[in-house]
């Protein structure tokens, strides 16, 4: 049995996406997400930032290669990597554009 491994987060990206080796001999990139969370502390409110780093291979990547620039919002479906001690990717296996609100 596997256990869940899932992550669902929206953010902006913080750098156009940029192609990376791929020891499949597919197409890869990699991009970073930011992550805002609103809360209150205190009677006052606070701003949490997260940024996150995400990967993503074959025709999702050829996508977000050609769609995504730095600003970009988005919502990004995947799964959890290990990548080092104590770092992790987010491995993307949907990543959607949202529209900007004007």
């Amino acid at each position: 049995m596997n256990n869940l491994n899932s992550v669902l987060i929206e953010g902006a990206m913080t750098y156009a996406p940029q192609t990376i080796p791929s020891e499949k001999g597919i197409t890869a990139c990699t991009f970073a997400i930011e992550s805002n969370r609103y809360h209150k502390e205190g009677g006052e409110l606070k701003k949490e930032t997260w940024t996150f780093d995400i990967e993503c291979e074959s025709k999702l990547a050829e996508n977000v290669l050609e769609i995504g620039q730095e600003g970009s919002k988005v919502r990004v479906v995947g799964r959890l990597k290990g990548n080092g001690r104590f770092g992790v990717v987010i491995v993307a296996e949907h990543v959607e554009f949202q529209k900007n609100k004007r």
